[in-house]
């Protein structure tokens, strides 16, 4: 049986899309998915809280086992976009949500000199993942 794979490819137009978004979704392993993020405040300072989401199941029981990707790119250096990896997060009933609140720095995020936010504005942020267990 072959392991179900997506990608979450989503570019936005400025940071402020990112304090309270949602990507759009993609069907992954009859389950929809998409990245929820926030502008989360810790010790004085803002980061961007992202998480990779799923619908909760019309059944009482079950679980997948997720490995996850993220990237968000740097234009100034395509080499060295902000990475962060889940490695067999389990996805249940209780738990349809796995991330960060702090994955990085608000500041960095929208400080265009750092390159993760364009001249344009424009921020992309990829996820890749998939399920080990389902």
């Amino acid at each position: 049986r072959s392991v179900p794979t997506g990608t979450i490819t989503w570019t936005v137009d400025s940071p402020d899309a990112l304090r309270n978004g949602r990507s759009p979704s993609v069907e992954v392993g009859s389950l929809s998915w998409w990245l929820t993020t926030s502008c989360h405040s810790k010790d004085d300072k803002e980061y961007l809280s992202l998480f990779l989401t799923t619908q909760k199941s019309l059944s009482p029981i079950w679980g997948i086992t997720v490995c996850a990707q993220f990237a968000i790119a740097n234009a100034l250096n395509p080499d060295k976009p902000r990475k962060g990896e889940l490695i067999g997060r389990e996805y249940c009933t209780g738990s349809t949500s796995w991330g960060w609140t702090t994955f990085m720095k608000w500041d960095d995020l929208t400080n265009v000199a750092k390159g993760f936010s364009g001249a344009d504005g424009k921020i992309k942020i990829e996820v890749k993942f998939s399920m080990t267990d389902f």
